[in-house]
């Protein structure tokens, strides 16, 4: 069975319903030359505190830092970038993800570049850390051992001194 359908209304449906780790890959963010360079990758998910660069659509040569991601409507706001509502009030504006340029990353989460393991997640074992560990190690108990013979076995017993009982 294709979970890819043809009809508009299952695309919606399937783009509105997704997992969030998947709605977070979908508002990834092209990268300038330099982040490429850096981190060798061409699209970063799009995370607050991020610079961008609108590349796109009437606000084209504006720039900002990402206040806010909704990934429920596929949008993105940033700071600087508002539009006045009849009432007076200012809002910001909705802006896709495509039509932007990401031009420098928030570096305040180490674990979105792997310098600090994610909470939760246990730390990866390498070879010095099993070297200082303090623990006894476990019996083997599938090792093989010697197996005593049973003329030792009755030596043993025999030599055993026994207690008489009676009275």
């Amino acid at each position: 069975m294709n979970p890819k359908s043809k009809k508009p209304r299952k695309q919606r449906k399937r783009a509105l319903n997704l997992p969030l780790h998947l709605q977070q890959k979908k508002l990834a963010i092209h990268t300038n030359k330099a982040i490429r360079k850096e981190t060798k990758k061409r699209r970063l998910p799009a995370r607050k505190g991020d610079t961008i660069k609108i590349v796109r659509g009437g606000l084209k040569g504006k720039s900002g830092k990402i206040a806010r991601v909704e990934y429920a409507t596929g949008r993105v706001f940033i700071e600087k970038i508002l539009r006045k509502k009849s009432d007076g009030k200012e809002i910001m504006v909705p802006i896709q993800a495509s039509n932007l340029l990401l031009t420098d990353l928030n570096r305040e989460d180490e674990a979105r570049f792997g310098k600090k393991p994610v909470k939760g997640k246990k730390p990866v074992k390498t070879e010095a850390t099993e070297k200082t560990s303090s623990t006894p190690k476990k019996e083997n108990i599938w090792e093989e051992k010697p197996i005593e013979s049973s003329l030792q076995k009755t030596v043993k017993k025999t030599n055993a001194p026994t207690k008489k009982g009676g009275k």
